[in-house]
């Protein structure tokens, strides 16, 4: 029977879990400096508010990997799971903050 792993699980199964903060940082920063350049303040305030999660998640004990984060095999990305309640808050709260952004401005 043929190997079915999909080839983005195959290509990064050795990277480690810090390694999906990282990608999930690397995007935001990149929606930040894309934003900057458009100008688009919906964009600046979804890449800050990617960078920030990412990083309160990450000091806060959660776990990220890098990869398939969908049931589509073709994606790409980084998956955050086991994150504490309270940060989870946190993160919904700058969330809400952040679509208002996008919304009103």
């Amino acid at each position: 029977m043929a190997d079915q792993t999909p080839l983005f699980a195959k290509l990064f199964s050795w990277l480690p879990a810090w390694a999906g903060f990282v990608v999930i940082i690397l995007i935001s920063i990149g929606a930040i400096i894309g934003g900057a350049l458009v100008p688009e303040p919906c964009l600046i305030a979804f890449g800050a508010w990617g960078v920030i999660s990412s990083i309160l998640a990450w000091v806060t004990g959660a776990t990220s990997r890098v990869g398939n984060t969908s049931v589509d095999p073709t994606t790409f990305g980084g998956c955050v799971s086991n994150i504490r309640p309270w940060a989870f808050i946190v993160i919904l709260v700058l969330f809400l903050g952040m679509a208002a952004v996008c919304i009103f401005v």
